[in-house]
Order: structure tokens, then sequence, then C-alpha cells
């Protein structure tokens, strides 16, 4: 069977799942500089929107230094995954 990866975006322990993004269907939402945004990315079968599918990886993006550093935007940026559970 084919699987679809799919990032899972959450805003700390009180916004675990505000977004599902994809390669073919990007997020947009609204947050705030002092937010760390955790992305963990799965893979679900083919078609599937799952938040329990097989974690291949996660990102932890602090805003605040994506501020500083970035002035504010990440346009297509290519990000390295950590194993699961090694961001937090």
């Amino acid at each position: 069977t084919s699987e679809d990866v799919c990032g899972i975006v959450g805003l700390g322990v009180d916004q675990l799942e505000i977004a599902c993004v994809r390669a073919a269907s990007p997020a947009e939402f609204s947050i705030g500089a002092g937010k760390v945004m955790h992305v963990t990315f799965r893979a679900n079968q083919a078609g599937r929107f799952e938040s329990n599918g097989r974690v291949i990886g996660e990102v932890c993006l602090p805003l605040e230094h994506i501020v500083s550093r970035c002035g504010g935007s990440l346009y297509h940026m290519w990000l390295p995954l950590q194993k699961p559970g090694s961001s937090l």
C-alpha cells in the first residue's frame, strides 16, 4: 500500500493539533511570536488522515527565534527531521 505524509501542527499542550499540512495542501494560521510550533510528520495510508499514523520525524520551531533571525518568515525551507520525542 502507498502512504501519504502529513505534518500535524501543534502549539503546546493547549493546542496539540491545530492544522494538518501536506505537500498539496499547505495550512495557514496565525500565531504569536512567543510560541513554539511543533510539527510531527506521520505516514498514513494514501487518502486517509489519521493523527495516530506512523511517526517518521518531527520539527520544533521556536517562533521568537524565527522572528529575530529570519525576518518572521519561512518560505520553502528544508528542515531536518528529528527523531520522534527528541525535540521536546
